[in-house]
């Protein structure tokens, strides 16, 4: 699901963006933490939802440590995503 979630946020990126940036690093890290932090209030829904989280099984994912692993990953993703992107149009 994450593989076919980042595939489709690389398209939407492409579209949104399709004059090259001076910065693709810049504008890749500012796609992935506001894809991060507009998305972050579904967790709400996912704690509730969640079988196993409802189980006891899994921990809640609304509290702060996993908030700032997801920074922290979308950060990663999001300056991938702009350098990649930046690299495919020079050579595409």
């Amino acid at each position: 699901m994450h593989c076919a979630n980042g595939a489709a946020l690389g398209v939407v990126y492409a579209r949104l963006f399709s004059t090259p940036a001076q910065r693709p690093w810049l504008r890749g890290l500012a796609f992935g933490l506001a894809e991060n932090t507009l998305l972050w209030p579904l967790v709400v829904v996912l704690d509730r939802l969640h079988p196993d989280i409802r189980a006891g099984r899994l921990d809640h994912f609304n509290r702060p440590v996993p908030f700032f692993q997801e920074v922290l990953r979308h950060a990663a993703y999001g300056l991938t995503l702009g350098l990649v992107e930046a690299r495919l149009r020079e050579h595409g």
